[in-house]
């Protein structure tokens, strides 16, 4: 029998990242990875991560992965949501329960520890789909031609950030931003990495927009890139205070068109740049396939969910048979837009769904209508209340790990 835990030792990391390396085919220099590790803090919390693994009864490492411990935005609130990535498994040793048996414990341990999602980004939609998770988010990769967007105002202020100035505004700004969003992450400081350090070595630009009183109204942060010959600045992470900072960003980006021909990315959902540039027939717009999500907790999610303003009570029968701690039925009552209690209850369900579903549902992936019509969903009675109970909300995961 597999022994399941969290690693602890300095020589179970580097084992892990050595099963990592044959998985992803990744050429790794292990003894700078043992050094990287070595200098990392042993607190989860501390650091924001936790590294599990498959042991065999013979002691080895047989498999990994690591859950990244963020904190996220769901209908105006933050709660707890893991990342989870790296997961590989020794080829010799597949298909003998390791990746089931390392879901199984990290899940029960982060219901245990106040975790309401999880999250992370699949190989295979079917084989993840096992543990409970569904896809979510359906990113927009868009781009435009830089001179696109010189009709619009900047009257902020622009500098260029080369080292760390500025950071604890755009943090906040960040986070105030980010609010509006479901999945959107509110980064702790050592959550920033991938978008800091030294733009000249890095590669990382980030321009900060101010106004007169060099109070942060907006900042970007791109990178160039460069396919099949045209040079872009793909944009990593963006805010802004309103529309006019939006402008200021955007014209910014046309004054770089002798650098970059084209801008873009995978922008905020809530940016279509069709209604911003001079010529939308220019623009090409992308959706693709995104992350996986689940919920970790069924009744916190649906107490925390926002909900119709004039009262009502909705009851979902709810199946999850990886987690059958959230299996039940459960009655919502709700008034003003807000939850006033989540309950078990015996009474004759409005709809029944799997786990899948309901994150689908309580994230608002897509209009309801569109969820509706899931296999494994099936609408009893009270239908255009449930309509009203689950709108489309804006998704938006701005983390890669």
């Amino acid at each position: 029998m597999m022994d399941i835990r969290k690693l602890k030792t300095l020589d179970e990391k580097v084992q892990a990242q050595k099963i990592s390396m044959l998985a992803f085919v990744v050429p790794i220099d292990m003894e700078k990875e043992a050094e990287r590790l070595r200098q990392l803090p042993e607190s989860s919390e501390e650091y924001g991560v936790e590294r599990w693994g498959a042991f065999l009864p013979d002691g080895q490492l047989t498999a990994g992965l690591m859950n990244y411990h963020y904190t996220i935005t769901f209908d105006g609130h933050e709660v707890l949501c893991s990342g989870i990535g790296n997961v590989s498994s020794r080829p010799e040793n597949r298909r003998k329960g390791a990746v089931r048996g390392m879901f199984d414990a990290m899940l029960r341990d982060m219901r245990e520890n106040g975790f309401v999602f999880s999250y992370l980004y699949p190989f295979s939609h079917r084989y993840y789909r096992k543990f409970g998770y569904e896809l979510c988010e359906q990113p927009l990769r868009q781009w435009a031609k830089c001179e696109d967007f010189a009709h619009l105002p900047c009257e902020l202020s622009v500098t260029m950030q080369e080292k760390d100035e500025g950071f604890s505004d755009m943090q906040a700004l960040s986070h105030t931003f980010m609010k509006r969003y479901n999945l959107a992450v509110l980064r702790r400081e050592n959550q920033w990495a991938f978008l800091m350090g030294d733009p000249y070595q890095k590669r990382q630009l980030r321009y900060l927009f101010r106004d007169q009183q060099g109070v942060l109204q907006a900042y970007v942060c791109f990178e160039p890139k460069e396919e099949n010959g045209v040079r872009r600045a793909e944009i990593r992470d963006m805010a802004y205070s309103g529309k006019e900072a939006l402008f200021a960003i955007f014209s910014f980006m046309s004054r770089l068109s002798a650098q970059y021909e084209e801008v873009g990315g995978c922008l905020p959902p809530d940016i279509d740049l069709r209604w911003l540039v001079t010529e939308p027939y220019r623009v090409r717009q992308e959706r693709s396939c995104g992350g996986m999500g689940r919920i970790v907790n069924v009744e916190t999610a649906l107490s925390l969910m926002k909900a119709p303003f004039h009262p009502g009570h909705a009851i979902l029968q709810v199946t999850d048979d990886f987690l059958p701690e959230n299996s039940g039925c459960y009655r919502l009552d709700f008034e003003k837009g807000h939850m006033k209690s989540v309950t078990r209850t015996e009474e004759e369900p409005d709809l029944c769904c799997t786990i899948q579903d309901l994150t689908r549902l309580v994230l608002g992936v897509a209009s309801p209508e569109q969820l509706f019509l899931s296999p494994t969903l099936t609408v009893k009675k009270n239908r255009d209340m449930l309509l009203r109970l689950f709108p489309q909300k804006m998704l938006h995961m701005n983390q890669p790990f």
